[in-house]
């Protein structure tokens, strides 16, 4: 993600707040060959990835889907004035992906409006590696 670009300030701003209530977080985690927007660790220990789109909401599905053996959740993240269509729930929906919407006016700028299934497909040693690296790399 570009430093310049929207999404990258969305991520930071969404970093910030996780970062000063206590969580584990990362913004743009470098793992395999791409990046992870974000990423953290909630309060039950799952593993969160969340993917910011501005444009392409199709795109930002993909993204999320790809991670899903490595994380126990996935979130498309859009600007709250942007209204989903009914392609796109249907799509979070159909993958197991949740919908937050980016707020940056509220306390917490990460309003969830579509709650993610706790992925199926996870490899245990991907997620161990994922966790070591927020672990080693990231905020506590």
């Amino acid at each position: 993600m570009d430093k310049n670009k929207p999404e990258f300030e969305m991520a930071s701003l969404a970093y910030n707040k996780l970062k000063s209530t206590g969580f584990h977080v990362c913004v743009e985690l470098p793992y395999q060959t791409r990046f992870m927007d974000l990423v953290y660790i909630n309060r039950n220990g799952d593993v969160v990835f969340v993917v910011f789109e501005l444009h392409d909401w199709r795109k930002g599905i993909q993204k999320a889907k790809s991670f899903l053996t490595t994380v126990d959740y996935a979130y498309l993240c859009i600007p709250k004035s942007d209204n989903p269509n009914n392609d796109m729930l249907s799509s979070l929906r159909k993958e197991g992906l949740g919908l937050f919407f980016f707020d940056k006016l509220k306390e917490f700028p990460l309003v969830e409006f579509v709650k993610p299934h706790k992925s199926s497909i996870i490899n245990g040693l991907q997620k161990q590696h994922l966790l070591k690296r927020i672990n080693d790399n990231c905020s506590d």
